[in-house]
């Protein structure tokens, strides 16, 4: 979690920023919920594979373990994935560790290109998306995370 932002994530959550929430409350997550991802359109299917890769505790850990070619340069400085590997670290930090009761795959879709107006095949994107994270593992030198 070192550099990710987590001063950000996991700030106090401002109640005055929920002008048109009648209940801030029902944003927080409870006891041990799970966190959802939120649709932004047409983003149900990756939602789906992000909830399924996320439960698989062999995809989980080599996730984990994936290191960035710019992670760590400085403490300070906030760290903002630029591959596969780091938005998937991203989303499965806030799914396992987020107060809030769901949280936005935004900056993912955004990375993939993917127009959230535009319904998309679920296995044409996986076949692409295994493809893009296949390439991304295969360069890392912990053998966990490239096999």
């Amino acid at each position: 979690m070192n550099c990710i932002g987590e001063r950000k994530w996991f700030a106090e959550i401002n109640d005055d920023s929920w002008h048109d929430i009648e209940d801030p409350n029902n944003e927080r997550r409870q006891g041990q919920d799970f966190v959802g991802l939120k649709n932004l359109g047409n983003t149900c299917y990756v939602n789906t594979f992000l909830q399924l890769w996320f439960h698989s505790p062999s995809i989980r850990l080599a996730v984990y373990k994936f290191r960035e070619s710019n992670m760590g340069e400085s403490v300070d400085e906030e760290w903002k994935p630029n591959s596969i590997g780091g938005h998937l670290q991203a989303i499965f930090s806030l799914l396992e560790l987020s107060e809030r009761a769901f949280i936005s795959p935004q900056d993912f879709i955004d990375h993939l290109g993917l127009d959230a107006a535009l319904q998309q095949d679920a296995q044409e994107f996986s076949k692409l998306f295994l493809s893009l994270l296949e390439d991304c593992l295969s360069q890392q030198s912990d053998p966990n995370v490239r096999n």
